[in-house]
């Protein structure tokens, strides 16, 4: 839905003579410096320079993308050194990075901003308000969780269900939660683990098995869980990795990354097919063509309110 999102933007653009509402189609502002943003912003403003050789009428300066980060820097999980690679990579980009800075609302065509300092991080003043114009803002921020888990019988810490070293609900023994529902504090650090991919596979695995012990009558397994390393793309052929101890940029990391996603594909035929696009894409130009999304037949109640396609 972004991809096709970001080609609407861009043929409303080529035909409009408004200058202020062109300017507001071509800006993307994306929420959020952490693993999300920074990928998502890399592969956005990838998408927008190759696909502008199609657009005759818009130039490369007309394209804005701008990241919002709350903290005093992207990439929070990561060395200081691989942030700052990154920051001046996507700068180098031409993407506009705008550190300690909040939003407060959106409308739709306007995004509310808020400059935060060590003084007014917990109070509002106008004075400090900003706004940009544009038709499209990623969220990448985080997410809360549900009122479902919120509101549940099960003891929650700041809304997700909390578990024992077993991944057990507290005082439902055989009950079982996994994910970025529930809070596991690391023995090690005193702190929850991250809402990531390589935690909800680890304990997937740990609770699968204390699961089958249960049935079995075997002994139960603690869930220990043991960092591997993180990965991100910042742009083309270009990526940041902290892996073995050891920190890498650059075209290497940009492979490393690569290399571990193929190995989480099931099936070699799927790999291949994707190793396959990948070797296309090097000698070839980006396909920029809409996707088509089909939709089941649903109620006319649903469907009535369904009818705004393009709110983000």
């Amino acid at each position: 839905m972004l991809r096709n999102r970001i080609i609407d933007m861009l043929e409303q653009a080529e035909n409009e003579t408004n200058p202020i509402l062109r300017k507001s189609l071509l800006t993307y502002v994306i929420v959020g410096g952490g693993f999300a943003g920074i990928e998502t912003a890399g592969e956005v403003i990838d998408f927008l320079l190759d696909a502008r050789k199609h657009y005759p009428k818009i130039q490369k300066k007309d394209i804005q993308v701008i990241v919002l980060e709350a903290l005093s820097s992207i990439l929070p999980g990561f060395s200081e050194k691989l942030a700052r690679f990154a920051n001046e990579k996507l700068i180098h980009r031409g993407i506009d990075i705008r550190l300690k800075t909040a939003v407060t609302s959106f409308d739709g065509t306007e995004v509310i901003v808020k400059k935060l300092s060590d003084t007014t991080k917990d109070s509002m003043d106008e004075s400090e308000l900003s706004s940009i114009q544009t038709k499209t803002l990623i969220w990448t921020a985080g997410v809360r969780p549900i009122d479902t888990i919120k509101n549940s019988i099960f003891k929650t810490e700041k809304g997700k269900i909390i578990v024992n070293e077993f991944l057990e609900v507290i005082d439902w023994a055989g009950v079982f939660a996994i994910g970025d529902c529930c809070q596991v504090v690391s023995s090690n650090e005193n702190k929850p683990h991250p809402p990531t991919a390589q935690v909800a596979e680890a304990q997937a695995k740990t609770a699968a098995h204390n699961l089958y012990s249960l049935i079995t009558q075997k002994m139960k397994r603690k869930y220990d869980y043991k960092f591997k390393g993180q990965m991100a793309i910042i742009g083309k052929r270009t990526g940041i990795a902290s892996v073995f101890g050891m920190n890498v940029h650059g075209l290497l990391a940009w492979w490393l990354w690569r290399y571990y996603y193929l190995s989480k594909i099931p099936k070699f035929d799927k790999r291949f097919r994707v190793m396959l696009d990948w070797f296309v894409d090097l000698f070839f130009d980006r396909d920029i063509s809409r996707l088509k999304f089909l939709r089941r037949e649903t109620s006319k109640e649903y469907r009535e309110l369904d009818e705004v396609d393009d709110v983000w």
